[in-house]
């Protein structure tokens, strides 16, 4: 089991949870300090939102909650919000690195020119 034991609560929205660990004597010290203190799996949401879910929700909380309070409150919105910085970040980078290739393909595609000018050039002059 990897990951470790106490990670319950909401990411960024709780500062602590409560896990109970049930420790049978048949497990060994290095799996379970491996559960306590190993490093934390990443938690992902597989739920997803739809038309459907969401439509069901209006029907049966008769006017707690808009669809817009639903969908910003999901867990899948908070990771995905939660993420934007970092992808910011890497499509930056690549915008930065292409670029960097672009130039020098210029330059070698420039040279090429140049090179296939002088051989036609020299050519002529035979």
């Amino acid at each position: 089991m990897s990951g470790r034991a106490g990670c319950c609560g909401k990411d960024g929205k709780d500062e602590r949870g409560i896990c109970i660990v049930m420790i049978d004597e048949k497990m060994k010290m290095n799996s379970i300090k491996d559960m306590m203190l190993g490093k934390l799996a990443p938690l992902v949401s597989t739920f997803r939102l739809n038309y459907y879910t969401i439509l069901n929700l209006l029907i049966h909380a008769q006017g707690q909650f808009t669809a817009e309070h639903v969908i910003k409150n999901s867990f899948h919105q908070l990771q995905y919000e939660k993420a934007l910085p970092d992808s910011g970040k890497k499509v930056f980078k690549l915008e930065e690195e292409a670029a960097k290739l672009d130039a020098l393909g210029e330059v070698e595609v420039a040279e090429y020119d140049k090179l296939k000018l002088e051989i036609a050039q020299r050519e002529k002059k035979k």
